[in-house]
């Protein structure tokens, strides 16, 4: 079976973990709570189904009006969305791995209803050969959307490359058999991030025949 390359999306594609981790600690504070960088960490990569950071507020502030709390939050991180763009490097890779007859995908732990918003942004649409979500599987770091991505490509895991950015993440792809390039984001650069076989700061620093010699068996 040929190599695949299965990227992330929320953090590496778009950083939209900043806005989003930025606007619930305006929310934290505006009630006397405080949100840690460590402990949002158990969101990052796996979503609400894995940690859910309105619960943790809830713990924090008992009898909080939490219908009120997420109207809030989505009016901050609603307003940094439509500013948002690709992270550097990121086109160009997928770009040069569709050029190149390298399958793309994408798997993210996000709602699908989330990216089918916000991938118009990228203009990656023409290159993604799959997008699967937790709409489909049970979110990272269950292995699951990667199995799911890399099937869908016709690619074998073992042979094939996972982009990502935080240690959910990463626990995913490793646990579906495959390569892992971590890309952090200013919040995910402040965890433990080991498990990658490869890390760069920015995507612009990897090539598509970089991607396929490293592959190779």
């Amino acid at each position: 079976m040929k190599t695949g390359v299965v990227f992330d999306f929320d953090g590496l594609i778009l950083d939209t973990e900043t806005p989003e981790y930025e606007t619930w600690q305006k929310v934290f504070s505006a009630r006397g709570a405080t949100l840690g960088l460590q402990t949002w960490s158990q969101a990052v990569g796996g979503g609400p189904l894995v940690w859910n950071v309105e619960t943790y507020l809830e713990s924090l502030v008992p009898g909080i009006d939490l219908a009120e709390a997420r109207e809030e939050f989505e009016a901050y991180r609603d307003a940094y969305l439509p500013s948002l763009l690709p992270l550097p490097g990121v086109v160009d890779l997928v770009r040069g791995l569709a050029e190149a007859g390298i399958p793309v995908g994408v798997a993210s732990s996000s709602r699908r209803v989330w990216l089918e918003r916000l991938l118009p942004q990228t203009g990656l649409q023409p290159y993604l050969q799959t997008v699967r979500t937790r709409d489909d599987a049970r979110p990272k770091p269950d292995p699951d959307l990667y199995l799911l991505a890399c099937a869908d490509l016709g690619v074998d895991p073992s042979r094939s490359v996972a982009i990502e950015d935080s240690p959910n993440g990463m626990k995913a792809a490793k646990a579906a058999g495959m390569k892992v390039i971590c890309c952090p984001n200013p919040i995910t650069s402040h965890y433990d991030l080991s498990l990658a076989d490869w890390r760069v700061e920015t995507l612009a620093q990897v090539t598509a025949s970089e991607l396929s010699a490293w592959t190779r068996p």
